[in-house]
């Protein structure tokens, strides 16, 4: 196993904030690493500045022939490629000189890459959560702080009430036809009678 440090293009940048002046063999160094075995290594590539490309290159393109054709590609730029924060250009062979430099390159990249501003919603709910909070200076009777109590809100406060009445519920059907219905009827059992084996012809009639 390897531990991998790794570059991304343009195409595997997802987000709509991503830049459109990437070259076409451009390559953006990331603060992504991952653990993968020596077997999924394919081979070699080159990777140089703008400007050392272009003094091997005039014309910008790599001929088929070379040995280059494929492999060779630019690093100006850093990227995170989650948030599209790019560092300012630079020169690759400045910032990376041999496998001694991995962790300040892998530093350099992630301090110049953090989102370092808050979406709006964030701030205000962060700014909320503080000021539902209030902070007291003076100390309680045994010489103790007290412990920052939550605000309590009192504003349009008002005496719980039933949401139902005792009065028949109305319903709405799809037609906005309604409905109202009432209490269940009740009924009242009448008194029965005992009557007497002699006013029977049989004993079944019981």
């Amino acid at each position: 196993m390897a531990t991998f440090m790794w570059f991304s293009s343009e195409r595997e940048i997802r987000s709509k904030k991503k830049r459109s002046d990437a070259l076409g063999n451009e390559l953006y160094i990331t603060p992504s690493w991952d653990d993968n075995p020596l077997t999924t290594i394919n081979g070699k590539a080159r990777i140089v500045s703008l400007q050392s490309f272009n003094a091997q290159y005039p014309t910008g393109k790599v001929p088929r022939t070379s040995r280059d054709y494929g492999k060779i590609f630019v690093c100006r730029r850093g990227c995170n490629t989650r948030t599209a924060t790019y560092t300012d250009e630079f020169v690759w062979e400045d910032i990376y000189h041999g496998a001694d430099d991995i962790l300040a390159l892998t530093e350099f990249i992630q301090s110049r890459t953090k989102a370092t501003r808050k979406r709006a919603g964030a701030v205000k709910a962060d700014r909320q959560g503080r000021d539902d909070f209030v902070a007291r200076d003076e100390e309680d009777e045994d010489g103790q702080p007290k412990t920052p109590r939550k605000r309590r809100k009192f504003d349009g406060a008002s005496t719980p009430t039933s949401r139902y009445k005792d009065s028949p519920r109305k319903f709405t059907t799809p037609t906005h036809r309604r409905i109202i219905t009432k209490k269940a009827l009740e009924f009242t059992p009448l008194g029965t009678r005992v009557l007497s084996p002699t006013h029977t012809t049989s004993p079944f009639q019981l």
